[in-house]
């Protein structure tokens, strides 16, 4: 994958951020075919195959972490990791029923039974994998760094990321997320350094945008969507080579005594070899999948 991508119109920035920072909705149910597609993208969706008589499961997902999950103009969730999900369901013969609820408390919901899966960009760690069971990965990400190149006003373009942190002194990410930790360890040491925090992946490149912060850092799968949804502003991403590589894949109850787990994985590895998989990820990111 290329790793350089062009960024961003302030206008759009800022009309997308508007309509993606409001508070979790109480919980709401969308019914939805494996085949059903509320995206208003050029890229259609296949007609359904499922019988009338196919089985349900019940996806938890939260109404807004793009490009994994998000609300259309009804509330309807969409999304890549909806996406997904819907094509392996019709692989696999059945069908979902996707309820969106607060994060607060949704795993816990595979445990006791009200979710069967949960889609909403869940990344794969030690601790998780005590408490409930995985999919196979069906996409990885890392850490990268937003910058705008302006020479003029003494910002220029940086050939790898090292040199950009070294160079850059205001550094901003979410509030309350992995970012801090991740940027006080990449700074450590650094007495000229500020992290700057805010609400959302918008506002961090905002900041960058009005030259209040040299550098947006957060996880590179979600920047390089945000990066796809608008026009060229001459911001461009670099990612830390040295970050961890993460994992995202679909949860079920821990030790659930049914196929579903089976299901999912056999499901993924043949959208993946039929290319919808790839269809699905151009859609989401803008550019073909390298692997």
């Amino acid at each position: 994958m290329n790793h350089k991508w062009k960024v961003l119109a302030i206008s759009a920035l800022l009309g997308l951020a508007g309509c993606n920072q409001s508070p979790e909705p109480a919980e709401t149910a969308n019914a939805v075919a494996v085949s059903d597609s509320s995206e208003s993208t050029e890229v259609e969706a296949p007609v359904s195959t499922l019988p009338a008589d196919a089985p349900v499961y019940i996806v938890g997902t939260i109404s807004s972490f793009p490009p994994f999950v998000l609300s259309d103009e009804y509330g309807k969730p969409k999304g890549f990791d909806i996406d997904i999900i819907k094509a392996i369901g019709e692989k696999e013969g059945f069908a979902v029923q996707v309820i969106i609820s607060p994060w607060q408390g949704l795993l816990d919901m595979l445990n006791s039974d009200e979710r069967d899966i949960i889609a909403t960009g869940v990344v794969i760690n030690p601790e998780r994998e005590q408490k409930y069971d995985f999919s196979d990965p069906y996409l990885d990400t890392q850490w990268m760094g937003i910058l705008q190149e302006n020479p003029s006003a003494g910002r220029p373009k940086y050939d790898n990321f090292a040199e950009a942190v070294q160079q850059s002194t205001k550094f901003t990410t979410q509030a309350e997320s992995a970012g801090v930790p991740a940027l006080e360890q990449l700074l450590a040491g650094r007495t000229d350094a500020k992290i700057i925090e805010v609400d959302s992946q918008f506002m961090e490149l905002e900041k960058v945008v009005r030259n209040e912060a040299d550098m947006a850092y957060d996880i590179s799968r979600v920047l390089q969507y945000y990066s796809n949804q608008m026009g060229d502003y001459n911001l461009y991403g670099l990612v830390n080579p040295d970050s961890q590589v993460e994992y995202f894949g679909y949860a079920v109850k821990k030790g659930r005594d049914d196929d579903l787990l089976q299901k999912i994985n056999s499901g993924l590895k043949k959208i993946k070899a039929d290319g919808t998989y790839d269809k699905i990820y151009t859609k989401w990111f803008g550019e073909a999948p390298t692997n």
